[in-house]
């Protein structure tokens, strides 16, 4: 697990689809050369591209730069559990 907390910035900095730097990751859930998983401080990210290497990883500080091909991103949000109106009911 990384270091920063819940609350600090995500940022997210794409330059020309080859490099990415990250702010605000929280744990690198899994990891190839496909696709990269990530829990931030603003939800899960995937990643998909081609030849995808993770160059610097600060654990004290949550950034990440990420080189190879950059496919796509996406963010899968938080969900909380929500209390189904007739569990419980007779």
């Amino acid at each position: 697990m990384i270091t920063p907390k819940e609350n600090a910035p995500h940022n997210l900095t794409l330059h020309n689809r080859v490099e990415m730097t990250l702010t605000g990751i929280l744990d690198v859930m899994a990891f190839d050369e496909m696709a990269l998983s990530l829990q931030t401080t603003a939800g899960m990210l995937n990643i998909d591209g081609e030849g995808l290497q993770i160059s610097k990883l600060d654990v004290n500080s949550g950034e990440m730069h990420l080189e190879g091909t950059v496919r796509g991103f996406y963010y899968i949000e938080r969900t909380e559990k929500k209390k189904s109106f007739f569990r419980g009911r007779s």
